[in-house]
């Protein structure tokens, strides 16, 4: 049994293949140059930007107390970011430093 051409074949076919999704891969590449993707980006948002601003503010309208409630949380979630302040020889701020005995 001689699987030489049968082996060839397939080389064939995997060169011809990996050409083609060479070609394609290039292809896109030199569509989506950064400019292009940033006028594209632009161009979507200012088409969706006009109808998510009234869409959110119809479901604003429509439904106020879960709109505030969202509002509250989202406070609640910048201002729990806020890196707490450290003071120096690891006391705690909210602490006083330990009192030294007098002799």
């Amino acid at each position: 049994m001689n699987h030489q051409p049968k082996s060839e074949a397939l080389e064939k076919d995997v060169a011809a293949e990996r050409q083609r999704v060479e070609a394609a891969v290039d292809a896109i590449q030199q569509r989506l140059t950064p400019g292009q993707l940033v006028d594209e980006i632009l161009t979507y948002s200012q088409h969706a930007g006009t109808g998510l601003a009234a869409n959110l503010s119809k479901a604003v309208a429509a439904n106020p107390f879960p709109a505030a409630l969202i509002g509250v949380g989202l406070i609640w979630l910048m201002l729990a970011q806020k890196p707490v302040p450290t003071s120096p020889a690891g006391t705690s701020p909210t602490t006083a430093p330990p009192k030294q005995e007098a002799d």
